[in-house]
């Protein structure tokens, strides 16, 4: 009986190491939470990202464009696939990034766009030569003259605004769903995500519906626009996988 007593804290141990790995993602939440409130205190920096556009209805942009060249455009960015990054401060307001995108066809081209000092500058194939950029002034688009530049502290308040929205999106959502992945460099930081499946998916859209429903008096304050029915933003539904 002695004899076995010394595996006995070996057990236990495993035991303990077993249960630790083990989570409930209420750390996973928190961290995301905490690094979402920390871009209040961030000045400068990176991004990227990927997505896709389109419409249903074939002809639908193109046939409501009276310039040919317009046309031509629309059509062949309908369901283009889109792929960004870029560096961005507040202060001075800058922003360079470059887009590629991808038609259905298979073709690709880049799509680098700059500001700076209250101008845009953007090269669009086709339709610049090499080396040659569109430049639009940021402080008089069309259908009004004077609007004003663009100021460092009117882009920290929409990001202030844009953070606490995030936050209360995702303040609903149960822990139990946020999890940390794991990535191939360590050093490269962490990663939080949260898995959109055939199961969660019903319950995931009411939770993050409840969040949305108070981002109207936020949008308002945004856009100085009016954002009368919140239902619509509540009425989220997320598709699986995600």
């Amino acid at each position: 009986m002695n004899k076995k007593l010394p595996f006995l804290p070996v057990v236990l141990a495993a035991a303990a190491l077993l249960f630790s790995g083990c989570s409930d993602g209420v750390k996973e939440k928190e961290a995301v939470q905490q690094a979402i409130r920390k871009q209040s205190e961030i000045q400068q920096f990176r991004f990227s990202g990927s997505g896709s556009f389109g419409w249903d209805t074939p002809g639908a942009a193109s046939s409501s464009a009276s310039n040919p060249l317009t046309a031509a455009l629309a059509g062949a960015v309908n369901g283009a696939q889109l792929e960004w990054s870029g560096i961005a401060s507040y202060s001075p307001v800058r922003l360079e990034t470059n887009v590629q995108m991808t038609t259905r066809s298979g073709n690709s081209f880049q799509i680098p766009f700059l500001i700076k000092d209250n101008k845009m500058y953007a090269q669009i194939p086709l339709l610049n030569k090499k080396d040659e950029y569109y430049s639009f002034d940021l402080t008089k688009p069309a259908g009004n003259s004077s609007p004003g530049a663009l100021q460092p502290d009117a882009l920290v308040r929409t990001r202030d605004a844009m953070t606490r929205m995030l936050d209360s999106l995702l303040s609903g959502v149960e822990p139990k769903w946020f999890k940390e992945d794991k990535l191939d460099d360590p050093g490269a930081g962490k990663q939080y995500s949260i898995g959109i499946t055939e199961a969660n998916a019903a319950e995931l859209s009411k939770q993050m519906g409840a969040g949305l429903a108070g981002w109207t008096g936020q949008l308002q304050a945004i856009t100085g626009g009016s954002w009368g029915n919140p239902q619509q933003l509540a009425g989220l539904q997320l598709q699986a996988p995600g």
